[in-house]
């Protein structure tokens, strides 16, 4: 597999990684809520090895990117990971139809330099698709 290819599968990846928002205290409401519903439902898709419904949950595929490429690049991301667990998210922001946020995971599987996690985290980019929050890819 090209590094390029290596490189997209494990951004797919990541997008598992995602989960809260916002800096409030309290139960979560609006957009920190609907945000961690959605990464939450990625994880469940994701380990679940649903990757029709992963891409419900996912934006911002390059124009010449088919369907089953998108699939293809899931389920790669997927079988090289093995399952996602999230460790620790920081830096959460939420401004108007973007959210960002400092995320750290860790995976089943080691990657090509035997890691078992992103640490210190990783920036992950969601965009509010359609009134719906999706991971940026």
């Amino acid at each position: 597999m090209s590094k390029h290819l290596l490189a997209l599968a494990l951004v797919v990846a990541l997008a598992v990684v995602l989960v809260g928002c916002g800096s409030e205290t309290g139960p979560e409401t609006g957009d920190a809520a609907a945000v961690r519903d959605t990464i939450y439902g990625y994880v469940d898709a994701y380990n679940a090895k649903d990757y029709q419904k992963c891409l419900s949950y996912l934006t911002g595929w390059r124009p010449s990117y088919s369907e089953d490429d998108a699939l293809s690049l899931i389920q790669v991301a997927r079988e090289s990971t093995g399952l996602m667990t999230i460790e620790k998210i920081e830096d959460i922001t939420i401004s108007g139809s973007t959210a960002t946020a400092v995320v750290t995971s860790s995976w089943e599987n080691p990657d090509a330099d035997g890691k078992l996690t992103n640490a210190p985290g990783e920036v992950v980019n969601l965009n509010k698709d359609g009134g719906t929050w999706k991971q940026v890819v």
